[in-house]
């Protein structure tokens, strides 16, 4: 490698003398096979192990290499040293947020003049610029971007022709030279989430179908980290309704368009049931938001909170019935009542929850109420405490009309949008159903959460569903053979790379896969070294100055800057002292919120031994 780049000091030499791999194991000799777990400390040579590793499989044994990085910009470096080493290398970046990853590159590199910019090979990664949709125009008024790769039509033919342009596209251009690239260097979330447009790859597999198909080795750095990134997946949360752009609202449009004044499906029942089901749904949102801006209790109560219907079911039943048996056959009474939460079932009814969608009088719904409560042989409430148990069991019977229906709709959207005008983006039905036929199913068996956020100074908010699905970290830890039984085509070998994947008592970090190899370095280390310092109120003998914990806001924020200006004189002693020394060091003050930022900014500001000589580090406003 110092060879190939003319290196004098013998950089990678150096780099790689200190490292030495050893096998936990009776193997002395390292495979390429299977899944190995390499652990190494802080510094230890992880990252130069790969990175040479990567090189001889490229260039001694003909290998085509994967490398998973934690971020764009990380992979947009590690494309840039491959290169240097004359290694085909190719960064695979996701399609969505492009504009936000170049910006990032843009603050993060200084740029002194545009010839230079233009000289900056990242930029053309990060381009989110398309071809044809430059020709045609095709940019709405609010900036949103609709890319034609799949909708390319040529005189009366109604059959879509693929984009010539795909190996100049800004976006595709490096998905383009995939096939003949030595490296293909991305992220976890692209790898999940990603799939090849149909103009590269006529299957239009996801990404993590065309590594394990096309690759023969793939490197994973912090293991650790990507193992819960690829959980999260499985667990995943969208907005449901509140807005009208979210999924329940684009839907009803999406079918009203479809249908207005249009009897051509009439007689298609599927149509008919799902459209049912659709208005039922639509319905029950009203019904449920109904309850909420009647009853301050109840939307206090949900404000920013996780709801699943079973924490409701036995929150009802503990408070209708003091006998442990009693509750549990209300729960079970209840579970039922889910089931049967059908557009057909909420005909009035004297004991029969389902019936409040169509009730308005609040007597009414009070009485039926009631009349439930006795016929699961509860007690019925004190006045003082009925209004809020009322609003419960009434956003109870609601959000199981919303489940019911929702499920229904989600679990035939896919055959029901051929007969639609517009296809609705349904985030829920993408690429979970193709991983779910290989994957352990949750443990808690495929639910729905509801989590309820609201803006201050209003009195509704939006709701967004959350899916847990299945066992997301068996992508990473079977990744060699998890096709293999459907195909009998083994898949690349894996290596795990972490310094923090053995943990046996951390459920989200812990690596199944047990450490085989570990990575030791004697080149010697930096020291950390760490103090406590204790600050002292001046103003109050002396004592403490407690910011967290302290409810008063004006409180907190008045002991934070107390702090601020005790250690005022300590950190320009710091400076002095690493200046001495001939180090010209800086000092990092880490804060809870970007509200704290401000308030630590204003007290620097007003001491003149800072004023001028601070920079406040907080998001960009959207």
């Amino acid at each position: 490698m110092d060879l190939f780049l003319h290196n004098s000091n013998n950089e990678w030499q150096n780099r790689v003398k200190p490292i030495q791999l050893f096998s936990k194991g009776k193997s002395k000799k390292f495979l390429y096979k299977g899944v190995q777990h390499i652990v190494g400390g802080l510094a230890s040579g992880k990252s130069t192990f790969r990175t040479i590793s990567t090189y001889w499989l490229v260039r001694n044994e003909g290998a085509k290499v994967g490398i998973l990085e934690g971020n764009v910009a990380q992979v947009l470096e590690r494309v840039q040293e491959l290169k240097r080493l004359g290694v085909n290398a190719v960064p695979i970046i996701g399609r969505g947020e492009r504009r936000k990853h170049l910006e990032n590159y843009l603050l993060s590199n200084r740029v002194q003049s545009v010839k230079e910019l233009s000289s900056l090979e990242a930029i053309s990664h990060l381009s989110d610029v398309c071809i044809i949709q430059a020709l045609a125009g095709d940019l709405n008024k609010d900036g949103v971007k609709h890319f034609p790769c799949k909708n390319l039509y040529q005189g009366n033919d109604k059959k879509p022709k693929k984009c010539p342009l795909a190996h100049i596209c800004g976006i595709y251009k490096d998905w383009s030279q995939l096939a003949e690239a030595d490296v293909w260097v991305t992220t976890p979330s692209v790898v999940l989430h990603s799939r090849i447009p149909l103009t590269i790859d006529p299957y239009e597999r996801l990404l993590y179908e065309a590594m394990y198909d096309l690759l023969d080795v793939i490197f994973v750095d912090e293991a650790d980290i990507v193992q819960k990134q690829f959980d999260e997946a499985f667990l995943e949360e969208h907005s449901a309704f509140g807005n009208p752009e979210h999924l329940v609202e684009k839907l009803s449009r999406q079918l009203n368009d479809t249908i207005q004044g249009n009897y051509d499906l009439a007689d298609n029942s599927l149509l008919i049931q799902w459209r049912k089901n659709l208005n039922h749904l639509q319905d029950s949102v009203w019904s449920l938001y109904g309850e909420i801006k009647k009853s301050v209790t109840l939307r206090e109560s949900l404000k920013n909170q996780v709801i699943y219907l079973n924490y409701l079911i036995f929150e009802i039943s503990e408070a209708i019935s003091d006998n442990e048996e009693k509750q549990g056959e209300i729960a079970d009474s209840m579970r039922n009542f889910v089931k049967e939460a059908t557009y057909s079932s909420v005909g009035n009814s004297d004991v029969r929850l389902h019936g409040l969608i169509n009730v308005s009088s609040i007597k009414d719904k009070n009485n039926l109420i009631n009349n439930w409560i006795e016929s699961v042989g509860g007690n019925i409430p004190e006045d003082s405490q009925s209004q809020f148990l009322y609003s419960k069991i009434e956003f109870f019977v609601y959000l199981a009309h919303i489940e019911h229906a929702l499920k229904f709709i989600l679990n035939f959207y896919p055959v029901i949008q051929q007969y639609l005008n517009t296809q609705v983006d349904v985030p829920l039905l993408t690429q979970i159903r193709d991983f779910r036929p290989f994957l352990k199913e949750a443990m808690t068996g495929v639910m729905l959460g509801y989590r309820y956020e609201t803006n201050d100074g209003t009195e509704t908010g939006q709701f967004k569903i959350i899916q847990y699905l299945a066992v997301g970290r068996q992508l990473l830890n079977e990744w060699s053979s998890l096709y293999e039984i459907a195909d009998n085509n083994r898949g690349p070998a894996i290596t795990l790379l972490s310094g923090t994947s053995y943990a046996p008592k951390s459920l989200h970090y812990h690596l199944e896969v047990d450490p085989q190899w570990y990575i030791e370095t004697s080149r010697e280390l930096s020291k950390l070294k760490q103090q406590f310092i204790k600050i002292r109120d001046p103003e109050n003998g002396e004592e403490k100055i407690p910011v967290s914990g302290v409810v008063e806001r004006e409180k907190r924020d008045r002991n934070l800057q107390k702090i601020v200006r005790e250690i005022s004189e300590k950190m320009e002693k710091e400076l002095s002292y690493w200046q001495n020394v001939g180090e010209g060091r800086k000092i990092l003050l880490l804060t809870n919120s970007y509200n704290d930022v401000n308030i630590v900014g204003k007290v620097l500001n007003e001491l003149p031994l800072w004023k001028g000589r601070y920079r406040l580090v907080t998001t960009r406003s959207k």
